[in-house]
């Protein structure tokens, strides 16, 4: 019999060492993001703890997920869970994708039930959010079962398979005939402008100077913009201090230059022979005319981790020409809010839809852009 057993505490050390019972649990490590060293690292960041939910089957762990209750508007004592986040950006900017509940997967459709019955029959918590799942059959299926009424959406994905890279010219080979003559153009003037491409990874005992450095360029890129840098955020940072220290394994910190002149920083993470592209530098003083720097980094990238034997470099979710042009997969990561059965909850999503629409109506005699 599949049981769910759920542990609140504030105390960080007691939540760090129940998750160190899941480390070694074959099935539950899917993707970087739901392995046990982002979760351990990203929890060791937190100044509030989740609510830390565990399956077991007969007695034996099956599985386990985290999350945590907020408050829709403050000062009403109504509630969203948010599954492995907590619903508040500073806490989440290390941002999860490929989320999910983490369990075996003969186990996933009856955790699943027990997770989103047990949140939702809890006081004042009206809705569960699932963002960035990238197969949500088994929660639509459950949701659907349970009769729950659910929202959905969805974002874009892109990656590039590397079994057949082993070279720049192999990268090329896969984009549009515009798109080839443009990136052969780039990395022409990127060598003959500053020398020889390269590609440095850096080792364990570089990872402060990486992250500083990488920082530096994050935030002059991001910093003015409505999204701004994480690398400004002390969560953010601790996080990624955390993973890399203790978890160096689980990540690839590696620079791109022509001749001495550093094009890029990127950090990856490395999960079952797969690269997922997390974020950049890119040195913007590099450009120069048809030279971008940042797509150059990419071509030299996916060629050094195709030669190294790696299937897929994966750029992840978000709509950017860069991922469009330079991937040739795309696939859709799905976000899912799973309401309580409940009228005044229905009544409720029905006010606020209609006040959406209200406001987000032209004004008379203005042009929509």
């Amino acid at each position: 019999m599949l049981t769910a057993s759920l542990h609140s505490s504030a105390n960080k050390k007691e939540l760090l060492r129940l998750l160190g019972q899941f480390s070694e649990i074959e099935g539950l490590n899917k993707n970087p993001f739901l392995s046990y060293s982002w979760q351990y690292s990203w929890v060791s960041s937190l100044p509030t703890m989740p609510t830390l939910v565990t399956f077991k089957n007969d007695g034996l762990v099956v599985g386990y997920t985290l999350y945590k209750t907020k408050k829709i508007i403050p000062g009403i004592p109504i509630y969203c869970a948010f599954v492995n986040q907590l619903g508040n950006s500073a806490y989440d900017q290390v941002w999860i994708e490929f989320n999910d509940i983490i369990c075996i997967k003969d186990f996933k459709y009856q955790c699943i039930e027990l997770l989103i019955n047990q949140v939702l029959k809890k006081g004042n918590v009206t809705k569960l959010t699932l963002s960035m799942c990238k197969d949500p059959k088994e929660w639509l299926q459950v949701v659907q079962h349970n009769n729950y009424r659910y929202e959905i959406d969805q974002t874009p994905g892109f990656r590039k398979p590397l079994a057949d890279i082993n070279s720049v010219a192999d990268v090329l080979v896969g984009l549009s005939r515009n798109s080839r003559n443009k990136m052969n153009r780039a990395i022409r003037d990127a060598e003959t402008t500053f020398g020889q491409l390269s590609v440095k990874k850096y080792g364990k005992s570089e990872t402060e100077d990486f992250l500083l450095r990488m920082g530096l360029l994050h935030k002059k890129q991001w910093m003015g913009t409505s999204l701004g840098s994480g690398f400004a955020n002390e969560y953010f940072l601790e996080h990624h201090k955390t993973l890399c220290n203790y978890f160096y394994d689980s990540v690839d910190l590696v620079e791109v230059r022509a001749g001495d002149v550093l094009l890029g920083l990127s950090y990856n993470l490395i999960h079952n022979k797969r690269v997922y592209f997390y974020c950049s530098g890119i040195n913007s003083d590099a450009k120069r005319g048809k030279l971008k720097p940042g797509y150059v980094m990419h071509i030299l990238l996916m060629s050094y981790y195709g030669k190294l034997g790696f299937e897929f470099y994966d750029f992840m979710a978000g709509e950017s020409q860069y991922k469009r042009t330079l991937s040739s997969e795309e696939y859709k990561l799905y976000t899912l809010e799973i309401f309580r059965n409940s009228i005044m909850v229905s009544i409720g999503r029905y006010l606020l839809k209609n006040i959406k629409k209200l406001f987000s109506r032209p004004s008379q005699g203005s042009h929509p852009l």
